[in-house]
């Protein structure tokens, strides 16, 4: 008897007998009819659950496992490599938005779909590939160290950098990309680490040219200081003139604003060298207090300037700078890697906050450093519609929300720095200086 799925044979199912000259009764032929249709029901739902499975797990576009899934794959290889070595590389591709202007969306589709063969071709039975964002994709790989990662990263840069010579139809430019490795339990001890390292490491190869792999381990632990603070230098000068002119035009709209955003600027890179974070860290964090309130840029003097409490109305235009002020950093690519900062800023520890409503440590920690740089500095300066709290005042209101609307964490070290007096209080005539030192 045939079992079907549609129009489509799936299956037999074969009935013997003992007397081979029976013949078959009515009941008997029932019965087969009932068997078959009940087994190829049980057939057809059993494929439709493994497709709805596979469309879960997988990205349409490319293939390859998608965000959500892979997240859940590195969780458990973690815990199944404790004993041994993971690596996970992240490939983002160079100047991908220039490519869909140059050649439309149409062609930059097509681009991504031969990165993903050449990863997926490229790694094999050996790890997992995924569809990481929009324009990245990401390689676990259980049992290799980081040269063998290292190796396998080259080789796939290099297919991709040629992949387009094989096109005769049209002359396409060469796409490039930039990868970060790390490993774990060497250089990272679970996934959230990992992740952050390697995500360090991109940043690093975007701000040094792009076109390039860089291992985190060695970008961070092998380097010698002064070649540090060389690149540090070299990449901050890089995006100096365009911070002045956003912070300048801040200025020209609300003094308190630019001021205020100095004075966060040192408040939360303090904090940040007090915990042990590195150069690359703390000039993002740095960066990204600069301009975390270049969105009060389209927002009315009379609402800046209230001295009266605001209406709901005028509030939610006032919540608004967040974005606002996304939408002013995005158009800036050389600076998109303070946004996850920004657009946190104004979240709760408790998740209460806006505009996400995210909590705990879903909130990136650069922005968890802001919020607490952020509030102190407006609770300790003068405002039209209020006065300067007491650092002492300021100090109580922050413990008092430490875990409700601050990472209590990042609050008694705060508080702790305040105390021994590694972090003063700015005072106005100081704000001037801040500005230069920080430019």
């Amino acid at each position: 008897a045939g079992l079907k799925d549609g129009e489509c044979l799936v299956g037999v199912i074969l009935i013997t007998d003992a007397s081979v000259k029976k013949r078959l009764v009515y009941d008997e032929v029932q019965l087969i009819s009932s068997v078959t249709s009940v087994a190829s029901i049980a057939i057809k739902n059993s494929r439709l659950y493994e497709r709805a499975r596979q469309e879960a797990r997988t990205d349409e576009m490319t293939g390859l496992l998608n965000r959500k899934y892979f997240y859940e794959v590195l969780n458990e290889e973690l815990e199944k490599n404790r004993e041994a070595s993971l690596a996970l590389a992240i490939i983002n591709v160079d100047d991908f938005k220039l490519y869909n202007q140059l050649y439309g969306v149409k062609e930059g589709d097509l681009c991504l779909q031969r990165i993903a063969d050449i990863i997926r071709s490229s790694v094999g039975e050996s790890g997992y590939t995924a569809r990481y964002g929009g324009k990245e994709f990401a390689v676990l790989l259980p049992g290799y160290d980081l040269f063998s990662a290292r190796n396998m990263v080259e080789s796939i840069a290099k297919q991709i950098y040629v992949m387009n010579n094989r096109r005769t139809d049209m002359k396409l430019k060469a796409v490039t990309v930039s990868a970060g490795i790390s490993a774990a339990p060497y250089a990272a001890r679970n996934v959230k680490e990992l992740m952050e390292n390697v995500d360090l490491a991109v940043y690093h190869v975007k701000h040094n040219g792009k076109n390039g792999i860089q291992v985190f381990d060695m970008m961070f632990r092998n380097n010698s200081e002064g070649n540090n603070t060389r690149n540090h230098t070299h990449i901050y000068q890089e995006y100096e003139s365009t911070i002045y002119a956003l912070t300048a035009a801040i200025d020209a709209k609300d003094h308190y604003t630019f001021s205020h955003s100095n004075n966060v600027a040192y408040y939360a890179t303090s904090l940040a060298t007090t915990l042990g974070m590195n150069e690359d860290m703390i000039e993002i964090i740095r960066q990204a207090a600069l301009l975390h309130d270049v969105g009060k840029i389209g927002i009315p003097e009379y609402i800046l300037n209230k001295e009266g409490k605001l209406t709901d109305e005028e509030y939610e235009i006032i919540k608004g700078h967040v974005e606002a002020s996304i939408d002013i950093i995005r158009h800036l690519p050389s600076l998109d890697y303070v946004i996850p900062a920004v657009i946190g800023h104004h979240e709760r520890y408790d998740g209460k906050g806006y505009p996400r409503r995210i909590a705990g440590e879903d909130i990136p920690l650069t922005a968890r450093i802001l919020c607490v740089a952020d509030s102190f500095d407006a609770m300790t300066s003068k405002r039209c519609y209020k006065k300067a709290f007491s650092i002492e005042v300021a100090r109580e209101k922050l413990l008092q929300d430490a875990g409700r609307q601050f990472d209590p964490d990042l609050v008694y070290k705060f508080v702790e720095c305040l105390d021994n007096g590694s972090i003063t209080l700015v005072k106005a005539e100081e704000t001037v200086d801040n500005l230069k030192e920080i430019l």
